[in-house]
C-alpha cells in the first residue's frame, strides 16, 4: 500500500475484493457472479466472491494485489493468519531491491459452501470512517480465532 494506496484512481479500480474469472470458467465450475470462493495456492488461501469478467483469458484469474490485510483475511498453508490476497501470491521477491513478485502465482479456485454468507455496506460520515474501519477488522480477527 505505499504506492497504490496513495493514488485515488490505482486504488479505486476494483471496488471490492474479488477473483475475476473467464464466463466459462465460472460456468463449468458452477458458479454465479457473487458466490464465494476458496482461492488457494502452495502458500496458502483466501475467501473471495467470484465475478465474471470477458477481460480474463480461459483458465486464468485476476485479483488486485491491493486487497491485504486490512480488508480481507487469508490462512497459510501452515494455519497461520496472512496478508490478504498476498496468502496466495509467490513468496519470491528480489534480492537486491526486496520488491516481492505479487503478478504470477498457480491457484486453485473452489466454490466455498458456506452455511452463511456475508456482505457489509455502510456510508458513513468522513469523520467516522478510520474508528468504523478498525472495529471492523477487530470483528473479523475474534470470528477467525473461533
Amino acid at each position: 500500500m505505499s504506492r497504490t494506496g496513495r493514488l485515488g484512481r490505482l486504488f479505486g479500480h476494483a471496488s471490492e475484493p474479488c477473483v475475476k474469472l473467464h464466463p466459462q470458467n465460472l460456468h463449468q465450475r458452477q458458479l454465479k457472479d457473487g458466490d464465494l470462493v476458496h482461492l488457494t495456492s502452495a502458500r496458502g488461501s483466501v475467501l473471495v466472491p467470484a465475478q465474471a469478467c470477458n477481460e480474463v483469458g480461459l483458465n486464468q484469474a485476476f485479483m488486485a494485489k491491493r486487497w491485504g490485510e486490512e480488508f480481507i483475511s487469508g490462512q497459510s498453508a501452515q494455519g497461520k493468519r496472512s496478508a490478504g490476497v498476498n496468502a496466495v501470491t509467490s513468496d519470491i521477491f528480489c534480492p537486491d531491491s526486496k520488491q516481492p513478485e505479487f503478478k504470477h502465482s498457480v491457484v486453485k479456485v473452489l466454490k466455498a459452501d458456506l452455511p452463511w454468507p456475508l456482505l457489509a455496506v455502510a456510508w458513513l460520515p468522513e469523520s467516522q470512517l478510520i474508528s468504523a474501519h478498525r472495529a471492523l477488522q477487530a470483528g473479523v480477527r475474534l470470528l477467525q480465532c473461533k
